[in-house]
């Protein structure tokens, strides 16, 4: 069995921190990860060629943790923590992308944490700079939390895979660059090896250590114990198949820095998995049965709530059995004992203005209210081929589809019409796209060019295969972007491997048409 450290035991030598301006030789973090020979083998983190020169007082000084002792990035009024990014060299940019998709994908998706930029560092931020500066050099380290003259780091994009345990990377650099790249971050963010923690005094949960490094830190435990899983633990057992952080370290970074601000105004979001992942469906004030939505019913773990909300939950249909009251955000169910058991919801809120759909002509017969998104013909209430007049706010349009999927001759509306016999479009609608403001709208994804075909509305945050992707595995072909959002797609599992970026809306996507299987969403 191949160990972590067997693929990657190197750091940056003493003539090379010597190199970094004064005042920073003593505060570089250690790379200690890697991934094993084995995509499926896992294996504890050995400790080789440790870094050198680093006293027990340097130690205390730079190593912060998911126990953690230094200085925290500052979090904005608007409840995001703004940390700049760039790089101190130019080229490499596949290599600069898998980097930046590990590291959005892993710690900012689950956090207030937001890194901006992302490009090369000018003349005066080579040599003084807020943010985080990336330097191109041997090995791979990064300063500890955020520092006066700008955090440094160092990536090796050249680094010598050629030994025989570490041939696993030969074929692909991009996901062992991506798992340094979240361990290195994890050290700028403020967090130090979890093994320093004082509960590993006798190493009864990790052997293996830096030269230096003792358990006398005066630290925060930003988790309740010790986690053996953390990308920061040089002894976490790794399933090989995604560099991701723990549910640890999931804890940790919102312990420091908080969880992604909800800025949903007008919707509850239900989550299938845990901290916001998987199957989702937003609903609005009201009572529901959840097996009557596409999440279904005794599978919710994780929602989110607008400020002001609030949410019962019940674990029986039709409003029965025990329930419970919530008024935020919950990550995980698990947590208060009332994960996948939850069949109905009742949701009580201020109700916004929305476009509403009537099966009358005159805004008459039976109605139902859309918030921006994507409705098929089994979400439309009011029946198939039954809309015959069509309410809508300034400021927001609805594109009508003859087919279901999305598909099928299209017309789209800007203002409200009364009578829709007119332009030919009474009772013949069976599927339809919302859009409102930037702020309530989220990017959509669709199978077919020029937006038709299966949809899926999706919200900042890492979605990857077709379970979390929703209109199947490499299947997209067009997106549509609301301003200021950017969107990152990969064509390999995990977000690895040739990549495009958007920041605008595309009928028809470049090189990776119908080969996304993963999608980072960044939103305002």
């Amino acid at each position: 069995m191949k160990t972590l450290l067997d693929l990657l035991s190197h750091t940056a030598s003493p003539a090379t921190r010597r190199a970094l301006p004064s005042g920073r030789r003593s505060l570089l973090g250690r790379v200690a990860l890697l991934v094993a020979a084995s995509a499926l083998s896992t294996g504890c983190l050995a400790a080789t060629d440790r870094e050198e020169g680093m006293d027990d007082q340097n130690l205390q000084e730079s190593e912060d943790a998911l126990y953690q002792t230094g200085t925290l990035w500052s979090t904005s009024s608007d409840g995001i923590t703004y940390i700049d990014v760039c790089w101190n060299f130019t080229g490499d940019d596949d290599e600069k992308e898998w980097v930046r998709t590990a590291v959005e994908g892993q710690w900012a998706a689950i956090s207030s944490v937001k890194f901006t930029g992302w490009d090369t560092c000018s003349s005066t931020e080579s040599w003084n700079f807020s943010g985080i500066r990336i330097n191109s050099g041997t090995g791979w380290y990064s300063e500890v939390g955020k520092k006066s003259y700008g955090t440094d780091m160092t990536v090796d994009f050249d680094y010598d895979w050629s030994s025989s345990t570490r041939s696993f990377c030969q074929g692909q650099h991009d996901y062992c660059d991506g798992l340094i790249a979240v361990h290195e971050f994890g050290h700028a963010l403020g967090f130090a090896h979890e093994q320093v923690r004082p509960e590993n005094a006798n190493e009864q949960y990790c052997d293996e250590w830096d030269d230096g490094e003792t358990t006398n830190y005066s630290g925060v435990e930003l988790t309740a114990d010790y986690d053996t899983d953390s990308i920061m633990d040089y002894c976490s057992q790794w399933d090989r198949s995604s560099p991701h952080i723990s549910q640890g370290d999931r804890e940790g970074i919102q312990a420091a820095y908080g969880a992604k601000p909800n800025n949903i105004t007008d919707q509850v979001l239900f989550y299938e998995q845990a901290y916001y992942d998987g199957e989702a469906v937003a609903l609005r004030p009201g009572s529901y049965n959840l097996s009557s939505t596409v999440l279904g019913g005794d599978v919710l773990s994780s929602l989110r709530i607008p400020s002001g909300w609030s949410v019962r939950l019940y674990k029986d249909a039709n409003q029965g059995g025990t329930y419970k009251d919530v008024t935020g955000d919950v990550g995980d169910l698990e947590d208060q004992s009332f994960n996948d058991v939850v069949s109905s919801v009742t949701i009580t809120g201020t109700v916004s203005t929305y476009v509403t759909l009537y099966g009358n002509t005159s805004y008459k017969g039976g109605s139902q209210q859309l918030s921006p998104g994507l409705y098929d013909l089994s979400s439309l209430t009011i029946g198939n081929d039954s809309l015959s007049s069509i309410s809508l706010p300034s400021g927001w349009s609805v594109t009508l589809y003859e087919d279901s999927g999305f598909s099928g001759s299209t017309y789209t509306l800007t203002a409200s019409d009364s009578n829709l016999i007119g332009e030919g479009w009474n009772d013949r609608a069976s599927s339809l796209r919302v859009e409102g403001p930037a702020t309530r709208t989220p990017v959509m994804i669709f199978k077919d060019s020029n937006y038709k075909g299966s949809a899926r509305e999706l919200w900042p945050g890492r979605y990857q295969d077709s379970g979390d992707l929703g209109i199947g595995n490499d299947a997209l072909s067009s997106l549509i972007i609301p301003s200021g959002w950017t969107v990152l797609l990969a064509e390999k599992t995990d977000c690895y491997g040739e990549m495009e970026s958007y920041t605008t809306s595309q009928s028809l996507i470049g090189s990776l048409n119908d080969e996304v299987t993963c999608v980072v969403v960044a939103g305002p």
